[in-house]
């Protein structure tokens, strides 16, 4: 998926057609795993990881982070949409799920940080990555995925504002996962009113373009890496 964006990026920036690939990409089965909650992370607006030592009881949540009136959907002109649900990659450059490493001579935290719950997701992440303070928000690269919800599709497959959120109380002295978790999107990709499956936008000339990939999510799941277990899974997103 993320080479089909790079390519769809590549076209849009080139001023290329790109009606024949991007009818080949409609009903593409897909499955995307993003990583977050890592060691030494920063806390990230809309995913949160939260660890009550004493209790032993771990809290996970992903907030959708991407909706109708986010600023790319917008730029995109898609008519007929009453609701958009999805999330920001927020590491495009990433071809797998997985922690950073620490930078050079950086020790990295031992222990995994609570993220206190923060401000309500905006249209745009305020950062792609954690550490991305030295350009803004307006400078980076968007690349989200979402899927687009017409007044005849079943309102039941929304999430709205419940999100993606699982309690588990770990074994006497376990704790998180130093790894982080992995969310892991499933489903596929479907084609948008224009014809477009990976819808592309300019921001300006010497920017790269941002991206929305859409899908139908048919399962969505929170996944510990280093074991394998899955905490929690939702059907039909």
């Amino acid at each position: 998926m993320l080479l089909a964006i790079a390519r769809a990026a590549s076209d849009t920036a080139l001023g290329r057609d790109q009606s024949a690939t991007q009818r080949d990409l409609d009903g593409t089965r897909f499955a995307l795993r993003m990583r977050f909650g890592c060691a030494g992370d920063e806390p990230v607006p809309g995913r949160r990881l939260t660890f009550d030592e004493t209790r032993g009881k771990l809290e996970l949540r992903i907030d959708n982070e991407i909706g109708a009136q986010s600023p790319l959907v917008l730029g995109l002109h898609e008519s007929g949409y009453e609701a958009v649900e999805g999330f920001w990659v927020r590491r495009p450059w990433l071809l797998a799920a997985d922690c950073r490493q620490a930078a050079p001579g950086a020790e990295a935290p031992r222990t995994v940080a609570a993220s206190a719950p923060g401000p309500e997701p905006s249209g745009q992440p305020q950062s792609l990555n954690a550490d991305a303070g030295e350009r803004s928000s307006s400078e980076q690269r968007h690349i989200g995925i979402a899927q687009f919800f017409t007044p005849d599709d079943a309102r039941t497959h929304r999430r709205a504002e419940r999100g993606y959120a699982v309690t588990k109380v770990l074994r006497a002295g376990e704790s998180p996962s130093l790894e982080g978790y992995d969310i892991v999107l499933a489903g596929r990709l479907r084609r948008l009113a224009s014809g477009r499956v990976i819808a592309c936008a300019l921001s300006r000339p010497s920017a790269p373009p941002d991206c929305l990939v859409s899908v139908q999510f048919d399962n969505v799941a929170i996944v510990n890496p280093s074991t394998g277990e899955v905490l929690a899974q939702w059907s039909g997103a």
